[in-house]
């Protein structure tokens, strides 16, 4: 028997291995999180809502305005805490997958109203509510496929099938007047089809580019931590093709890190030879980078396509990112606002890179660290 058949036989043929993220996705319960980590604002955009964070509680003031994620979502198991005083006069209503932030909101359920009755939509259900006012209650929605249900308390309260929309935004439409606050606290989100690609404990699942990653690379109270010293990039274990890589990091002032994908096990990002591209991380705010090029901004394809807006946060503070990868097709999605689309029709240089390879992390000679990085197939 050939070799390279006996290979595909037991499963190690490495090409076959990565094409579809969905492959190692597939009856995975998710990738969970906290939606809200009871520090910062990190991965919620915030419009016309007053809020702060005391005691790990998200308190929302005197709004009339959208809180959402920074992702979009398609299947998702979303759960937190809630509380409204009693007699309250405001309204509460959480909508998801949502197209416009909280603009078009299809599907939704009214979480309080003073005139009681959860009204849920499609449908305009009259839901039984069993809300405790002036107490803390547990809210629950599942959303898989067509299929949505909604439990508060532990007890099912809303349950739906045939929706239409398979993704979207997720967050909450808050109407509270002055002198009154609701509360929001332990969010948690599963992010269903989607795997954690870093544990939080060791580097399984990364390895040094051609040396020792513990040169720079350590992980510190679950944080994926560079501090800049002389060392490798840290490259993935497995290559992959299409996919949704979504991770958290932070700079400190001047920061420069990146985010291979695609690439080559000699982390070719650069158009040379065989080569993956490179997403730029930046602290775009330090006066040094005042005169770069616009694709050597934070979000843009190195050297190939800019992004805009920049919407990077001071140094100091934690980021969101994602990017989706799609044959020649890149999107990037900068703390909740796409901020490049781009594919080898308008940029041709894109058409000349690899479809599949690595993940690296770049090492800068800056201190960088990241978390809660995860990878999903694409819908």
């Amino acid at each position: 028997m050939r070799i390279a058949s006996l290979l595909i036989l037991l499963g190690l043929l490495l090409p076959e291995i990565p094409l579809s993220v969905k492959a190692i996705a597939d009856n995975h319960p998710g990738y969970r999180l906290k939606l809200f980590n009871g520090r910062d604002l990190c991965g919620l955009q915030i419009s016309d809502c007053q809020v702060s964070i005391e005691n790990a509680t998200l308190m929302i003031r005197s709004s009339s305005g959208v809180i959402r994620a920074d992702h979009r979502y398609s299947d998702f198991i979303l759960e937190f805490d809630w509380f409204v005083p009693k007699l309250a006069t405001g309204e509460w209503t959480v909508f998801f997958r949502d197209q416009r932030s909280g603009k078009e909101t299809d599907y939704q359920y009214r979480l309080y109203s003073p005139q009681g009755g959860a009204v849920s939509s499609p449908g305009n259900d009259e839901s039984d509510e069993r809300i405790l006012a002036g107490q803390w209650n547990h809210f629950k929605l599942s959303a898989v496929g067509d299929k949505a249900h909604v439990e508060i308390n532990g007890q099912l309260r809303w349950n739906k099938t045939g929706l239409k929309k398979q993704s979207g935004y997720l967050g909450f439409l808050m109407k509270i007047p002055d002198k009154e606050a609701f509360a929001i606290r332990n969010m948690h989100i599963t992010e269903v089809g989607f795997v954690s690609v870093f544990n939080g404990k060791d580097l399984t699942g990364w390895e040094g580019a051609g040396r020792d990653a513990t040169l720079c690379w350590r992980v510190e109270n679950r944080l994926l931590e560079c501090d800049g010293r002389d060392g490798p990039w840290l490259r993935s274990t497995l290559p992959y093709k299409d996919f949704s890589f979504r991770l958290e990091y932070q700079l400190e002032s001047g920061g420069n890190s990146g985010v291979f994908l695609r690439v080559p096990r000699n982390g070719e990002h650069r158009g040379r030879g065989e080569s993956g591209v490179e997403i730029q991380i930046l602290d775009d705010h330090d006066e040094r980078y005042r005169d770069l090029k616009a694709f050597q901004y934070a979000g843009s394809v190195y050297a190939i396509a800019a992004a805009s807006p920049h919407v990077g946060r001071q140094a100091g503070l934690w980021n969101t990112l994602e990017i989706n990868c799609r044959d020649t097709f890149y999107q990037v999605v900068h703390n909740g606002i796409s901020v490049l689309e781009a594919d080898s029709t308008s940029f041709p240089q894109l058409g000349d890179r690899r479809l599949m390879g690595f993940l690296g992390l770049q090492n800068h000679s800056e201190p960088v660290r990241f978390r809660n990085l995860r990878i999903g197939s694409l819908r």
